[in-house]
C-alpha cells in the first residue's frame, strides 16, 4: 500500500479551505489504495473529527510555547502561521514520517512552508506535491498545484521552481469532491430557462472569521420578505458567527443555516445566486454554474478573484474591507435584474471546469512502479496477441484482425525506424501494455493498448504518464503529443485527460465511394 502524508493546518487565521481541499484529495488518493496520514498543529476538535471520522490517521505536532523567531527577511510572509520555526516544524514532521517508514507522497498545503523545510524532510519522502497560489517563495518539490485561474499562470512560478518540477495549473485541477461533477451532469444549469432569483446561497468559508455572512444577510434585507425567496447560509460549527446567524434564522423563515452540510453540491446547484469569497469555493460554485457575487476576504484572494472576474466567471466586487453593505446590495440588485448576465456567467463557468480535478491530481501524483523499455524482436508474438485482442481492436483505428505475417513486417519496420518508438510497460506483476510514438513534423502521435489480462486495473493513465516522462527525458525542447480517440471510447478519453491531455479539436472523416 502506498503511504501518503499531508502537512496542513486550519485555524481562524488560516481558515478551513486548505484542510478541506486536502481532505478531498485524500479521498481521491484513497480510492487508488493509498493509506492517508495528516500532520497538523493546533487544530480545533472539529477539524480533528473531520479527519479521523473519514478514517485517516491524524498526527498532532506539539504546540510550541515560545513565540517562534520569524522576524528576519528570509522567512516567508506567512511564517507565523506555522506556530514554530521552520526547522522545529520540519524536524517534528520528519520524526513522524520516519516513524511511518517514510512515505511515497507528501502533500504540503501551507503558506509558511518553503524549500528549506521541503529539503529537510526529503530523506523520508519519494515525491512532494505542493499546493499553493501565492507564488512568493522557493520550493523543492516534484509537483506544484495551483487550481486558480491567473492571466499569467504559465510564468508565475518560474522564479521559484526547479525546471524539472511539473506544474498542475488551472481549474481543470481544482480539488472538488466527486458530487460536484455528478451535480454538473445531473442538473445542467446551461439548459435552464432564465428564471428569476428565488434561492440565494451564502458561504464565505466555513469559519468566515471576518463576518462577511452577516454583511451579506444585511445586504439581502430588502428582499428577505419576498414571497418564495429562500437563503441558504453555510458555516462550520467552529465559526465565531454561528450564533449571530442562528438568531437571524429564528427571526426570518427565509433563512436556513447549514452546518458543514454533506449536500453542498446540491445546495449550490439549486441556488440561483451565490455570495461568497474568492477562495477555493470559487471552483465549487463554478462547477455547478452558479452565477455569483464574490469578494476577497484575504490578501491572497484578491488577484485570483480579479482574474476570474475578467474571465467572466463571477462578478468580483473587491476586497472585503472596502465592500460595504450598500455596495454589496447594489451588486445583488444589478445581478438580479440581469438574467442574461447570470446566464453568461453560468455558461463561462461550465466551459472551464468539469469537477474531476482531484482524480487528475491523484493519478499524476501517485503513479504505480512502471518500467518502460523499447520493444525487441522477441516481443513480436506477444504484441501480436495483445493487438488482436477483441477489446483492443474494438477501439483501434484499424479494427480488423491482422495476420501474423503482416504484423511481423510492421514490427520489423518500427524497430528500425528512427522517428518511431514502440515501448513495453511492465510492473511487478508482468507486462501492462504497449505505447507507440510516431513523429510528425512538429509533434508526436501516440497510441496505447493494454495487455488483455490487465484491463480494468486502472493502468492506462499511469502508463501514459510514464510514457510522457520517458519521452521528455529523451527529447530536447518543447514536446507536443497528440492522440486520436474514437468518440465512443469514453474510457480512453478519460484516461488521456487524467494524464493531462486536453481535447482541442475533433477529426471528422468521410469516405466517398467511386460512382
Amino acid at each position: 500500500m502506498k503511504r501518503v502524508a499531508f502537512r496542513v493546518d486550519a485555524s481562524t487565521i488560516i481558515s478551513s479551505g486548505h484542510i478541506m481541499r486536502c481532505l478531498t484529495l485524500a479521498d481521491a488518493l484513497r480510492t487508488q489504495g493509498a493509506g492517508i496520514h495528516f500532520i497538523c498543529r493546533g487544530l480545533s476538535s472539529i477539524f480533528e473529527l473531520l479527519i479521523t471520522q473519514r478514517g485517516f490517521v491524524l498526527h498532532l505536532l506539539p504546540v510550541v510555547d515560545a513565540k517562534p523567531n520569524v522576524d528576519n527577511d528570509q522567512e516567508p510572509a506567512h511564517a507565523h502561521w506555522l506556530g514554530a520555526s521552520w526547522k522545529e516544524d520540519a524536524q517534528a514532521s520528519l520524526d513522524i514520517l520516519e516513524s511511518l517508514g517514510g512515505v511515497d507522497l507528501l502533500v504540503i498545503d501551507h503558506y509558511a512552508i518553503e524549500a528549506r523545510w521541503e529539503r529537510y524532510v526529503r530523506v523520508q519522502v519519494k515525491t512532494i506535491l505542493v499546493i499553493d497560489d501565492l507564488a512568493d517563495r522557493m520550493h523543492d518539490c516534484n509537483f506544484l498545484l495551483d487550481q486558480n485561474l491567473f492571466t499569467n499562470q504559465n510564468v508565475r512560478y518560474k522564479p521559484y521552481l526547479d525546471e524539472k518540477t511539473q506544474c498542475l495549473l488551472g481549474p481543470r485541477y481544482a480539488l472538488l469532491r466527486p458530487e460536484f461533477a455528478q451535480a454538473q451532469l445531473a442538473f445542467p444549469r446551461g439548459e435552464r430557462p432564465l428564471e428569476p432569483v428565488k434561492r440565494v446561497n451564502i458561504c464565505f468559508g466555513g469559519l468566515d472569521s471576518s463576518g462577511e455572512t452577516i454583511k451579506a444577510l444585511e445586504a439581502l434585507n430588502p428582499w428577505l420578505n419576498e414571497e418564495g425567496l429562500s437563503v441558504d447560509v453555510i458555516l462550520t460549527a467552529a465559526s465565531p458567527h454561528r450564533e449571530a446567524v442562528e438568531t437571524r434564522e429564528k427571526q426570518n423563515a427565509a433563512i436556513t443555516l447549514h452546518i458543514s452540510p454533506d449536500n453542498l453540491a446540491e445546495l449550490l446547484t439549486t441556488a440561483d445566486l451565490g455570495l461568497g469569497a474568492s477562495g477555493s469555493m470559487t471552483w465549487e460554485r463554478a462547477c455547478v454554474g452558479l452565477p455569483s457575487i464574490v469578494m476577497a476576504v484575504a490578501q491572497n484572494q484578491q488577484r485570483p478573484g480579479e482574474d476570474a472576474g475578467r474571465a467572466g466567471i463571477h462578478l468580483f466586487v473587491g476586497e472585503n474591507r472596502v465592500v460595504s453593505i450598500e455596495h454589496l446590495r447594489l451588486a445583488v440588485a444589478f445581478l438580479r435584474s440581469n438574467p442574461l448576465l447570470r446566464q453568461g456567467l453560468a455558461e463561462n463557468c461550465l466551459r472551464l471546469i468539469d469537477g474531476r480535478g482531484a482524480q487528475r491530481v491523484a493519478c499524476r501524483a501517485i503513479v504505480p512502479e512502471i518500467s518502460l523499455r523499447k520493444a525487441l524482436m522477441g516481443d513480436c508474438k506477444n504484441v501480436f496477441v495483445w493487438r488482436n485482442d477483441l477489446v483492443n481492436r474494438r477501439h483501434a483505428h484499424d479494427s480488423r484482425e491482422i495476420s501474423y505475417e503482416e504484423h511481423q513486417r510492421w514490427f520489423e519496420n518500427i524497430l528500425k525506424a528512427e522517428d518511431r518508438f514502440l515501448l513495453i510497460g511492465s510492473d511487478e506483476n508482468g507486462p501492462i501494455g504497449v505505447l507507440r510514438y510516431d513523429y510528425h513534423a512538429d509533434h508526436w502521435m501516440t497510441s496505447v493498448y493494454l495487455v488483455p489480462e490487465r484491463h480494468g486495473e486502472g493502468l492506462g493513465t499511469p502508463l501514459l504518464i510514464k510514457g510522457l516522462e520517458w519521452l521528455r527525458a529523451r527529447c530536447k525542447g518543447r514536446i507536443i503529443v497528440q492522440a486520436e480517440i474514437r468518440p465512443e471510447n469514453i474510457a480512453s478519453q478519460a484516461a488521456f485527460e487524467r494524464a493531462g491531455f486536453k481535447n482541442l479539436f475533433s477529426t471528422l472523416v468521410i469516405e466517398v465511394s467511386e460512382p
